[in-house]
Formats: C-alpha cells, sequence, structure tokens
C-alpha cells in the first residue's frame, strides 16, 4: 500500500473532523488513485497526539494548539483545517462537504464519532491495565496469513471436510471450537443465517450485525472485541442483493440524479449516504441495457468494496492491524433474491 495522498487526524468530538472525515472517504469512493489515512483520537488524547504530529512533521508547535482537525499531504505539505481542506478539494478535485448535509446530521456524525471513541479508549484501558493478555502471534504477519486460510477453508468447506463430517455441521454438530476463527459483519435484518450459509458450527463465527454491514459505532465495538479480546485474524463482510436498505439506497442516487427531493433520518445518513453514493457510481456508469437485478447486484457488489476501503483505510481499529498484515479482510455478497435459496460468492 503505497503514501496516503491526504492524511486526515483529528478529535473525535469535533464536528470540522466528521466534515473532513466525510471529504476524505467521498475522495476515496469517487477517485480510486486517491488514498485517505484518516485517524479519529479521543479528546483527551488529542492534544499529546498533535505535538507528537508536529514533531514528526517538522509542522510549527504551535499548530497542536491552535488547530483540530487538520490535514497533510502524503508529501508532508500542510493543507490545514476543514475549512482550508475543503477549499483545497473543491479547487483539485471539485468536491466538498459544504451542503452535503444539515447541521442537525453533522451533530449527529460527530455524537457518533465521540462515541466510538470512547468505547474504543475503555477497551484500550482495560488492556492497558492487564485484564486481557496482549495479542500473540508467532510471528509478524502471521495473522493475514493465518485469517486468509480461515477465510479460504471457509468458503471451500474445509472446515467440514477436515473433521470430517458425514453430514452438515448444522444437523449432526460435531463440537464446539475454544474460541471463533472469522469475524463476520452482516446486515441486521439478514434473512439468511451466516453459519448455514457456510455449513460450519455456529461457534466458528462471532457475528456483528448492522444495518447495510455498515461500520457504524456499535458494528466497530463489536469488530474491536473480535481484533483484540477474541484475537480474530478474519474479518467477512457479508452483504445482500436483497435488502430494504440496499432499496433504500438506489432510490436515493436515483433522486440524486435527478434532482428529486428525498429525506432521511439523521441515524439512516451514517449508512444511507455512503451507500447511495456507491450506488450513484453503479447507475451513473450502467450501460442502458442493464437488468434491474444485474443493477442491484452491482450496486451491492460495490458498496461491499466501499466498506472495505474504510476498514483499510479509515479506521485506526482495523487499519493497524490490517496494514501489520495481523488482519485478513475478505467480502461477500449473498444472492438472496429467491426465498428459500442462497449461495454466497466472494467479491
Amino acid at each position: 500500500m503505497g503514501e496516503p495522498t491526504f492524511h486526515i487526524v483529528g478529535p473525535a468530538s469535533s464536528l470540522e473532523f466528521a466534515q473532513m472525515e466525510y471529504l476524505g472517504e467521498m475522495l476515496m469512493r469517487n477517485l480510486p488513485n486517491i488514498m485517505c489515512r484518516i485517524v479519529r483520537v479521543h479528546p483527551s488524547d488529542w492534544r499529546a497526539y498533535a505535538s507528537e504530529v508536529c514533531r514528526l512533521q517538522g509542522f510549527p508547535p504551535e499548530l497542536a494548539q491552535r488547530l483540530a482537525p487538520f490535514a497533510w499531504t502524503g508529501a508532508g505539505y500542510l493543507v490545514g483545517g476543514a475549512a482550508d481542506f475543503n477549499a483545497d478539494c473543491r479547487r483539485k478535485y471539485n468536491v466538498g462537504f459544504d451542503g452535503a448535509y444539515t447541521s442537525e446530521t453533522w451533530t449527529s456524525i460527530t455524537n457518533e464519532n465521540a462515541d466510538e471513541a470512547h468505547k474504543l479508549k475503555a477497551l484500550e484501558t482495560a488492556r492497558e491495565k492487564g485484564e486481557r493478555a496482549p495479542r500473540a502471534l508467532p510471528k509478524p504477519g502471521a495473522g493475514a496469513a493465518l485469517g486468509q486460510v480461515a477465510i479460504d477453508e471457509l468458503f471451500d468447506g474445509a472446515w467440514r471436510l477436515a473433521h470430517g463430517a458425514p453430514k452438515s455441521w448444522a444437523d449432526e454438530p460435531l463440537g464446539t471450537l475454544d474460541a471463533p476463527r472469522v469475524a463476520v459483519l452482516m446486515p441486521a435484518d439478514a434473512s439468511f443465517v451466516a453459519h448455514k450459509l457456510f455449513d460450519v458450527p455456529e461457534s466458528l463465527l462471532f457475528l456483528i450485525a448492522a444495518p447495510a454491514s455498515a461500520p457504524t459505532v456499535d458494528a466497530l465495538e463489536g469488530i474491536a472485541y473480535a481484533l483484540t479480546e477474541l484475537r480474530v485474524s478474519a474479518l467477512l463482510v457479508l452483504g445482500a442483493t436483497q435488502s430494504p436498505q440496499l432499496d433504500t439506497a438506489i432510490a436515493i442516487a436515483h433522486a440524486k440524479m435527478t434532482g428529486a427531493p428525498y429525506a432521511l433520518l439523521p441515524s439512516e445518513a451514517i449508512w444511507a449516504e455512503p451507500m447511495s453514493a456507491a450506488a450513484s457510481n453503479v447507475l451513473s456508469s450502467a450501460p442502458p441495457s442493464a437488468s434491474a437485478a444485474a443493477l442491484r447486484t452491482a450496486c451491492a457488489e460495490e458498496w461491499l468494496r466501499a466498506v472495505e476501503r474504510r476498514l483499510t483505510t479509515g479506521l485506526e481499529v482495523t487499519m493497524a492491524l490490517y496494514r501489520a498484515r495481523e488482519l485478513h479482510i475478505a467480502c461477500a455478497l449473498v444472492d438472496n433474491d429467491a426465498p428459500g435459496r442462497r449461495s454466497v460468492r466472494r467479491v
């Protein structure tokens, strides 16, 4: 993975950081060559963190006292605060955060960010106090390799074959595992049962439910628990070709393309806006002959790729382990178009 185009850092309680975070994510969704490293810092840690960044990057020390949040380029050029970053992106890429949400929605997103930071801080504090042993792996980078093996075995049925099971795990379980091997981020309203999709014991999977499989605050808390407490090194993001959230996202994408009005609750914006952006990417470039089913599948796949990008480049809880090659992340789409018929494939 190369040097990020932009580094965006700020305290989780800052509304301006929420705006810069949104803009960084929009850049990555719409411009494949752009990569943003986004670091959300607990408010109590911000001053020390910003001072260390200034020291390492050669920025004026007083910057840590007067500017929060701020951004700089991969080449080390200081862009500035939220207004500076917005103006720079408007000038270079014609993308900005102004007008994206109402003030109430920005406040809701900021509260979500702060809540997430407090929960992650509590987990870190617990680990520092020795409530759980530190993460241990055979050698540096082994986690991703182990995680990839777990995902591969999940998809090719090796778990059942390796244990000599003549029948389905669901029909004739042969015991449970000591701990889950794969964390699964999946739709909260899923009409399918994850372990039955793969024909494995329930104990193999640690399930994390979220609207549209989005990395919400509660989902990130579950992911953090799986990675730090359960020592899981494989994260699978599951999507579906049929879901109310996908319907909403596609409807919003159509509304944006035609200029039609649409309304969202603040609680929906955290997943509906980015999901509709993924749908817009598909719909704006789809051939006229594309069927509705093909478009739905393409929109679902694009959304899964957007979630994967956020997990690998925009969220500290997963990004650090992913970059250290201690975590393998994969995506899969469940075809649930017809009642009673389910199939799953990698994306």
